[in-house]
């Protein structure tokens, strides 16, 4: 009798550690570190209205409407929003619906939001207490949608059961801030809206951005401060950031790479990626290379680097390497090196 108490006893404790410690491995890849003594970066006047509105959601718990085009830095504010607010002693995590994995009739599986009944917790679930981004909502059903916004209105999850759902009761209230880049709208609930401008709209900042991205670099490399020269900035000043401003920070830490230890200045060299607006360039050649989106994934580079009007090394001046003063072989080594960069993956910060 005495065993089996004791047994018992020891079960009543490692249950809660086990189911604890379950749910703290649930969260670590979403969770993302808060940050400390930053602020909206730029003072265009979209800058500016966006700080306010930072500011005012940072006032409570609101839910918050992201619209948000890829790349134009969603995670970044709602960092900001979570780090200003009353949840900031508590976790901020994120999760990309555009990531999750497909059933085999093609729908999303949402269970890593929503959770599985007896059998797996979704991330509301698992955070408890919190701030968690939802980025790509737009993909959900309209079912999902309505489960979103029960759980909004009532504080229960509707959690996915084969065919059917089942109602659980979530542990604690975590705030939600919910992005796509088409408007989104939930009936019924008082909350905040923000609009996030592209880069292009807000070339006022780039300088701003820039001195950001480089000095953040910098330090987590430990050489010493880059600046640009006033031609690299009139070159990234033309551009026009498909990618908006993820974009512009790929651009920087190639370029911060790309300059020898013992400079202090980015040359406009090393700025190949970016053009004017006024270039055109053929894409024939790159097109029919269809081993360079193997090479280079995800990289506008690769096709820069091809898109010229012969295909050959020659016509790396097109990017900036023509210098006519130097012999030719340092064309292409400065092209070589380029193309060695940007192999190389590129660790992007939370600015997506």
């Amino acid at each position: 009798m005495i065993n089996y108490l004791l047994d018992q006893d020891l079960v009543d404790v490692t249950e809660p550690i086990n189911r604890e410690t379950e749910r703290i491995q649930g969260l670590q890849p979403l969770i993302h570190l808060i940050p400390v003594e930053e602020s909206v970066i730029g003072h265009s006047k979209a800058s500016q209205k966006l700080a306010q509105q930072v500011q005012q959601a940072a006032t409570d718990i609101k839910p918050v409407l992201l619209n948000s085009p890829a790349g134009s830095g969603k995670t970044f504010v709602a960092r900001l929003i979570h780090g200003h607010s009353l949840l900031k002693n508590h976790p901020f995590a994120e999760i990309d619906l555009g990531q999750l994995p497909k059933t085999e009739q093609g729908q999303l599986n949402t269970d890593a939001l929503f959770g599985r009944a007896e059998s797996q917790l979704g991330v509301i679930a698992l955070l408890k207490r919190g701030t968690l981004l939802i980025d790509n909502v737009h993909l959900l059903s309209q079912c999902e949608k309505e489960r979103l916004l029960h759980y909004l209105k009532t504080g229960y999850i509707i959690a996915n059961r084969g065919a059917r759902a089942e109602e659980i009761k979530s542990p604690s209230w975590v705030r939600l801030i919910i992005a796509s880049p088409q408007k989104i709208v939930f009936p019924e609930i008082e909350t905040h809206q923000i609009k996030l401008f592209t880069l292009c709209q807000r070339k006022q900042d780039i300088p701003e951005f820039s001195h950001y991205f480089l000095n953040k670099f910098c330090q987590k490399r430990g050489r010493s401060p880059l600046e640009l020269n006033q031609a690299s900035l009139r070159r990234l000043l033309s551009y026009d950031y498909p990618e908006n401003i993820v974009e512009l920070e790929a651009i920087l830490q190639r370029a911060a790479i790309m300059t020898p230890a013992e400079q202090t200045v980015i040359a406009e060299q090393v700025l190949w990626s970016v053009e004017s607006p006024k270039k055109s360039l053929s894409v024939g050649f790159a097109e029919s290379t269809s081993w360079v989106a193997s090479v280079f994934p995800g990289e506008l580079v690769a096709r820069r680097f091809l898109d010229s009007n012969d295909g050959s090394l020659c016509s790396c001046h097109h990017y900036g390497f023509y210098r006519p003063s130097k012999p030719q072989f340092e064309h292409y080594a400065q092209f070589i090196l380029g193309l060695v960069v940007a192999i190389f993956p590129f660790s992007l910060s939370h600015y997506r």
